[in-house]
């Protein structure tokens, strides 16, 4: 990496410019990750950087990233950048490499497309890769120019975008138009130059995906008068007469040019027309390193997969068919006629429909266009209520957790705590689905979880901690005229003959690896004849005939007529709940509901 990093350094004087030297250390990533940087140096350009072999592999595209697959942007390869480049956000001295300000326009994660390694595309000079970025996603192509395929010297390349998704047909760079602030701090290129606005500080922690100030880690936010001026700003967004500026820190769910009422316009059109045309719908997460006042939040956006163009074009349509004229609907929408009359064109061409028939006398709605506005209108409707909700879970009073559970927690252990929850929090959404125990860490780490009830112990990694809830003693299933079924207690070492039902090693590795150590401490390998998914299955197998099972003695009452449960003579204890959760993704009821089971339990400081 040394020498990957030598023309970078000697490029540049570290005393003049605040740009990283490469020195610090960026924790891996399970994610290759990418930023693209604005930078108004002697002419204004955006740069791609993208994570491989411990470097930012760069290139100058000089006219910024499009949309459109038609065209066909001169990409500059570059020296290689540091990894913590990506989170430099500021001005870099005039008389510098570079000098000029640089602003973080967007970062993410990339993937590699086809069989060849990322290393192997870039020598032949076709090197396909797919964006996952809070304003660029889908395929991409960097072809080296041809003069350039025999390993010249010049290293110009042209990045295109693949048709997808997420492609447009014309205008590609109003993305760039669209977009003219920075995801890491919402400030515009003149505040930074001039060192206005909210500053990022980052920490590299390398683990799960972008949040706060840079695409390498999560955002750390300073103490002192800069912090609460910036929350204050966000509550004055979410909760004033204006909704919230888009990739600020705090936003609403409605973003773009601002509307202004209409006299022509409804009582409900009139409530829309206070709102903003949607430029992305947001899943909202509460940050617990914000320390102001009476525990104001603040909200988080994150980018989903939806493809927001068509959601701010289907905004337009509904607003040109309340007003029935092409100009006041412009008017409403704060923006000028060509470019809402070219957004309706490849509206109409990507539903290939014509939604309006046009004439000197006015405009309006086609058979067509008719027949989509009332699912329209209830769409716009679905984005007030979004924000409603938005406002709701600022202020504490509602929110959404994700639950996952084994099938025995969700018979013992997830109940009273659903019950409690509903009673301290009754505007609390609680979405509860059945996991198994192997499925808990991914999903936690993705943020699809909140929190798990599964069989975890011990050190998990990656800032997932777990808590023991429940433990029990180790007994045998089996059917009610099996010999050993009038023992009171079985002694472990009888079931070395037995056929024995077993929980998955895929499903549970822990519950699995701890029943085969016991068998083999007392002498022998247990004779698996089936393995299954839950407890409740190993007992049905047993009522069917198909072997013994070793489960936790609490799950007697899952036990039919024809099986018993006798406990083991020797004293196994096992986990059979713990409460699982990731450090690294604030949630409150998250701190809500560890507090309450650890005082309920007298359960020690959790592992992570």
């Amino acid at each position: 990496m040394a020498d990957n990093l030598s023309k970078y350094r000697a490029k540049r004087d570290f005393k003049k410019t605040s740009e990283p030297s490469g020195e610090a250390q960026v924790k891996p990533s399970n994610r290759r990750r990418f930023v693209i940087q604005k930078h108004d140096a002697t002419r204004l350009h955006y740069d791609l950087r993208l994570e491989l072999d411990g470097v930012f592999k760069s290139w100058a595209v000089t006219k910024g990233p499009s949309l459109d697959p038609h065209d066909k942007r001169l990409a500059v390869e570059v020296e290689d950048h540091p990894l913590d480049y990506g989170d430099f956000e500021g001005t870099i001295p005039k008389g510098q490499y570079g000098g000029g300000t640089v602003m973080l326009w967007d970062r993410g994660y990339w993937e590699p497309e086809g069989r060849k390694s990322p290393e192997e595309a870039l020598k032949k000079g076709d090197f396909k890769f797919t964006l996952h970025g809070k304003r660029l996603h889908g395929s991409f192509v960097l072809v080296r120019m041809r003069n350039d395929r025999d390993g010249g010297k010049r290293t110009n390349w042209l990045l295109i975008k693949h048709h997808d998704d997420h492609s447009v047909e014309e205008n590609g760079a109003a993305v760039l138009e669209e977009n003219p602030t920075s995801v890491a701090s919402g400030r515009s290129m003149e505040q930074i130059a001039e060192g206005q606005g909210p500053q990022t500080e980052t920490v590299h922690d390398g683990e799960g995906e972008c949040r706060g100030g840079c695409c390498l880690g999560q955002q750390a936010w300073p103490g002192g008068r800069r912090a609460q001026e910036e929350i204050a700003e966000g509550c004055r967004d979410l909760h004033g007469s204006r909704p919230a500026a888009l990739h600020r820190a705090a936003a609403s769910c409605c973003g773009g040019g601002s509307l202004a009422p209409s006299s022509r316009s409804s009582a409900a059109t009139a409530s829309r027309s206070r709102m903003r045309i949607p430029d992305r719908l947001s899943f909202y997460r509460r940050r617990r390193d914000i320390n102001f006042g009476l525990g104001v939040w603040l909200l988080e956006i994150e980018m989903s997969v939806v493809d927001f163009r068509l959601i701010r074009q289907l905004w337009m349509f509904l607003a040109i068919a309340e007003e029935e004229h092409f100009g006041r609907a412009a008017k409403r929408l704060g923006m000028s006629q060509p470019p809402l009359t070219g957004q309706i064109k490849v509206l109409e061409q990507s539903l290939k429909l014509q939604l309006f028939d046009r004439s000197r006398r006015g405009t309006k709605l086609s058979a067509a266009g008719a027949a989509i506005l009332p699912a329209v209108r209830r769409f716009a409707d679905q984005v007030e209520q979004l924000e409603r909700v938005v406002k709701e879970v600022a202020a504490g009073q509602s929110g959404v957790l994700h639950i996952g559970a084994i099938t025995s927690a969700m018979l013992d252990t997830v109940p009273p705590l659903l019950e409690g929850l509903r009673r301290s929090h009754p505007n609390l959404t609680v979405f509860v689905r059945e996991i198994d125990s192997v499925e808990a860490v991914p999903g936690l780490e993705a943020g699809e979880l909140d929190l798990a009830f599964v069989r975890l112990e011990g050190e998990i990694g990656s800032g997932i901690a777990t808590m023991p809830l429940t433990d029990d003693r180790l007994a045998v299933a089996m059917p009610k005229d099996h010999v050993l079924a009038k023992l009171p207690r079985v002694r472990l070492k009888s079931l070395e003959t037995e056929r024995l039902v077993m929980s998955s090693r895929q499903v549970s590795p822990v519950y699995f690896d701890m029943v085969v150590a016991v068998c083999r401490s007392h002498g022998f390998a247990p004779r698996i004849l089936h393995e299954v998914r839950s407890v409740a299955s190993q007992i049905a197998y047993v009522s069917c005939g198909q072997g013994l099972a070793l489960v936790p003695s609490s799950m007697r009452k899952l036990a039919p007529d024809n099986v018993v449960v006798r406990p083991l003579k020797e004293k196994v204890m096992i986990v059979t709940a713990a409460l699982a959760w990731n450090e690294n993704r604030y949630h409150p009821m998250v701190d809500l509901v560890v507090s309450r089971l650890r005082s309920r339990n007298g359960a020690s400081n959790p592992t992570a």
